[in-house]
C-alpha cells in the first residue's frame, strides 16, 4: 500500500460577529491550531504510505474562507 497524492484540504472558520470578546484569543487558536496544525498532524500521520511512492505530493488548499486577512478587513 502507498499513496501517491495527499490532499488536505480541511479548515474551520468562525464568524466574527458571533465570537465575544473574551472569546477570541481562545477562538483564534482554535482556528489556527485547525487550519495550521491539522495539515501538518494529518501530513505526518500519511508519511510512512507517501514514502512507498515512488514521487509521491502533498498538496493544501484551502478557499477564501481561510484567509484571515479577508476575514478581518471582509474584503477580498
Amino acid at each position: 500500500d502507498r499513496i501517491d497524492i495527499l490532499l488536505n484540504n480541511a479548515g474551520i472558520v468562525k464568524e466574527p460577529d458571533n465570537i465575544k470578546q473574551e472569546d477570541e484569543v481562545q477562538k483564534l487558536q482554535e482556528i489556527l491550531l485547525v487550519n495550521t496544525v491539522g495539515p501538518l498532524a494529518v501530513t505526518q500521520a500519511f508519511l510512512p504510505l507517501l514514502s512507498k511512492s515512488a514521487n509521491p505530493r502533498v498538496i493544501n488548499f484551502t478557499s477564501i474562507l481561510g484567509s484571515i486577512s479577508v476575514r478581518v478587513t471582509k474584503s477580498p
